[in-house]
Formats: structure tokens, C-alpha cells, sequence
């Protein structure tokens, strides 16, 4: 609503001009090396501020704006990598074994950028369904 909106502003501006220093004192759980933006968001929702004065409109807006991928990149990187075993004449590959495809290919990556010997590790079969 029109209502919600205003509020989001205020609270967004608040949370701006607000010092680093007094969230941190504030809410120390909140902002952590290992802090994930889903914490941060469902730690300071609830804070008061001030008295009445919380982050818990904005927190809806964030988890809204969260599930929203910032970009594609990431999977048309994925899919150009796999070119090579599906070229654009095959295009009606299923979907598991697609799924598949892309399973074994992250688990080689993750096992080229491991440290182990890789005499061994490229026989370790990916698990997956």
C-alpha cells in the first residue's frame, strides 16, 4: 500500500544516515564476518531505533528483493561450458539428464579446485539422483 511504501522510505533513509557503529552496538549478532544477508535482515527487522521506529517494513521489501537474481550470468556460464556436449542441433535433451550434466560438471570444478591429489579424486563419483 501507499501507506507501506512511505514507511519503507523512512525506514531505508533511516537506515542509511544511520552510524555503522551504533547497529553494531545495537544489534552486535546482526553483522558478523559470517553474516548472511538473510540474518542480518531477520536479526535487525524487530530493532527498535527509536521508540515505535523498526526496520520491519523494510525487512518485507528486502525479502522480496532478495529472491530476485541479480543476474543470469551465472547459469548462461554454466550452459555455454556444456556447449560442448550439447550443441544447438540438440535441443531436446531431458531435463534430469541436463540436471545431470551440469551436477558432474560443478563437481569436477570443485574437485580441479581442491588441493587433492587428483589421481584419486577424479574417480570419486558426484552423488546425485
Amino acid at each position: 500500500t501507499e501507506d507501506e511504501a512511505g514507511i519503507a522510505a523512512i525506514e531505508l533513509y533511516d537506515l542509511l544516515t544511520m552510524p555503522f557503529s551504533f547497529i553494531n552496538e545495537s544489534c552486535p549478532s546482526s553483522i558478523t564476518s559470517n553474516s548472511k544477508y538473510t540474518h542480518f535482515w531477520s536479526t535487525i527487522k524487530d530493532f527498535e531505533y527509536e521508540v515505535g521506529r523498526s526496520f520491519n517494513t523494510i525487512y518485507k521489501v528486502a525479502m522480496r528483493l532478495y529472491a530476485i537474481a541479480a543476474s543470469e550470468a551465472g547459469a548462461e556460464r554454466s550452459f555455454s561450458t556444456l556447449g560442448w556436449r550439447f550443441d544447438k542441433r540438440r535441443n531436446k535433451t531431458k531435463q534430469k539428464t541436463m540436471f545431470n550434466e551440469i551436477h558432474i560438471e560443478n563437481a569436477q570444478k570443485m574437485k580441479l579446485k581442491s588441493n587433492k591429489d587428483m589421481s584419486t579424486t577424479m574417480w570419486n563419483l558426484p552423488k546425485h539422483a
